[in-house]
């Protein structure tokens, strides 16, 4: 039976080496056979690409065709028929689309409050989400953020972010909703929502 499953991992393209482990133990006293496979197919040991020793599995400058889903194959050498398999662990790239939805412009009256929305696109890992104001980094408000994985799609997720404000703390301008990746450095801004004050109009 297994001690430690390999685990869900993001990894950059071209880093220089990752490491899968799994661990298993035996109630017998034979050394354990392990064995890797990525996607269903066995994974070789190769000079620069895949180093596989016991129960760890290193991968090399990792290239495109790392991607994908590992499974780690535990068997006893003599009797080869008993072997346990472990869950699937996932190898992502990490990741940021576009914005899925923008905030909308609206208007916002004395003692009244506007609420802007916006859904960025899927990342891996999550995205750091915040807004801005006039080019500006805006922290007032009442703001809301709520991160949800994507069903079926090992560590993808969303994020939807909401500000609410009112005519006693914000003044007309546009209001833009900014998402970050920290691996890749990739940053998006959605399309502006105009808010302007009833009484400026």
């Amino acid at each position: 039976e297994f001690v430690r499953y390999p685990q869900n991992a993001v990894v950059n393209l071209g880093q220089s080496s990752f490491t899968l482990s799994c661990l298993a133990k035996s109630t017998q006293k034979n050394k354990l056979h392990y064995k890797w496979t990525l996607n269903g197919h066995d994974v070789r040991s190769q000079p620069d690409g895949h180093d596989q020793t016991g129960p760890s599995l290193v991968l090399h400058n990792v290239r495109h065709g790392d991607y994908g889903w590992y499974q780690c194959i535990v068997s006893d050498p003599v009797n080869t028929e008993e072997k346990v398999v472990s869950p699937k662990a996932y190898v992502i790239q990490p990741f940021l689309g576009s914005f899925q939805n923008h905030p909308e412009s609206g208007i916002v009256r004395v003692g009244e409050s506007v609420v802007l929305s916006c859904l960025t696109g899927r990342s891996v890992p999550p995205a750091r989400v915040y807004w801005e104001k006039d080019g500006i980094i805006f922290k007032s408000g009442t703001q809301k953020s709520e991160t949800t994985k994507i069903i079926g799609q090992p560590l993808i997720t969303e994020t939807n972010m909401t500000l609410k404000i009112t005519a006693t703390d914000v003044v007309s301008g546009e209001y833009i909703c900014v998402a970050e990746n920290n691996m890749t450095g990739d940053i998006y801004r959605s399309d502006p929502g105009s808010i302007q004050s009833a009484g400026e109009i």
